[in-house]
C-alpha cells in the first residue's frame, strides 16, 4: 500500500480521505504521482514539494479550484497566484506577447527559483491573477511537481503551502499542520532544498522590476542580463 490515511473530513455529506503519498524524488513511483494527478483532474487541491518550499496547487484552468485555494489559505483575493509549468512550450498556454528577455531569463534560471511575470492571455482565469493582465510563471527544479504537470499536461496554479502570513512549509509535516483535513492529498518528498520562496521579477513592467526578493538575488539578475534594467 503506497499511502496512509491521515485524516477523514466530511464535505457536503460525503466523507473524503486526506492521504499522504511518500515519494522519493530520485526514484519516482509513477503510481503515486497518478494518484495525485487524479485529484487535480477532479478539481481538487494537492500539496507537493518544489525546489524552494512546499506548495499547494490545482489545475490553473479550473476557477472553482483556484477559489478554494484562496479560501483554505485565508488569502486575500487581491493577491495573484503564480503558475508552475514543466516545459517552455506551456508558456504559450498562459501568456502572450512574449519578449526575448523572457527566454534569456529562462535560459539562465530555469528550472529554478525565479518566477517571471508576463502578460497573460485570455485563457487564464481572472481569479488566478486577481484580474490583472499579467501572470507569474515558474518552472521548478523538482522532479515530483514536474512529473505531475507533465502527466496532467496542465500548468498548476500554485502558492505556498501555508496559511496567509504564517511561515512557509519546508516539510510535509508542516503542510499537515496547516491543511490536515482541508485538502485530499499531500505528497511527502522530504525537506525542500532551498527553503525560501522564489524571486519574482516583472518583465511586463517598463522597466522590469523585482516585486519579491527570494532565492535569486537582484545582483544575480543584473550580472546575467545587463539590459534587463531590473530595479
Amino acid at each position: 500500500m503506497f499511502h496512509r490515511i491521515i485524516n477523514v473530513r466530511e464535505k457536503e455529506g460525503v466523507i473524503l480521505e486526506t492521504e499522504i503519498l511518500i515519494v522519493n524524488p530520485d526514484q519516482l513511483n509513477l503510481n503515486k504521482i497518478r494518484t495525485a494527478l487524479d485529484y487535480i483532474q477532479e478539481g481538487e487541491i494537492v500539496a507537493f514539494p518544489t525546489d524552494t518550499i512546499y506548495g499547494i496547487g490545482c489545475d490553473v484552468f479550473i476557477p472553482e479550484a483556484v477559489e478554494n485555494i484562496y479560501s483554505i489559505k485565508n488569502r486575500a483575493l487581491d493577491k495573484p497566484i503564480n503558475v508552475l509549468i514543466s516545459n517552455q512550450e506551456q508558456i504559450y498556454d498562459l501568456a502572450k506577447n512574449i519578449k526575448p528577455k523572457f527566454f534569456r531569463l529562462v535560459e539562465e534560471f530555469w528550472p529554478g527559483p525565479l518566477t517571471i511575470v508576463v502578460e497573460k492571455n485570455s485563457d487564464v482565469p481572472d481569479i488566478v491573477t486577481s484580474k490583472l493582465n499579467t501572470v507569474g510563471v515558474r518552472m521548478p527544479n523538482n522532479l515530483v511537481v514536474q512529473s505531475i504537470i507533465d502527466m496532467t499536461n496542465t500548468p498548476l496554479a500554485t502558492t505556498s503551502a501555508n496559511i496567509a502570513d504564517e511561515e512557509s512549509a519546508l516539510t510535509a509535516e508542516k503542510v499537515l499542520e496547516y491543511f490536515e483535513g482541508k485538502i485530499p492529498c499531500v505528497i511527502d518528498g522530504g525537506r525542500t532544498d532551498i527553503g525560501e520562496p522564489s524571486t519574482i521579477v516583472d518583465i511586463a513592467a517598463d522597466p522590469p522590476r523585482i516585486i519579491r526578493q527570494g532565492a535569486v538575488s537582484s545582483t544575480e539578475l543584473r550580472k546575467i542580463i545587463s539590459n534587463l534594467r531590473v530595479k
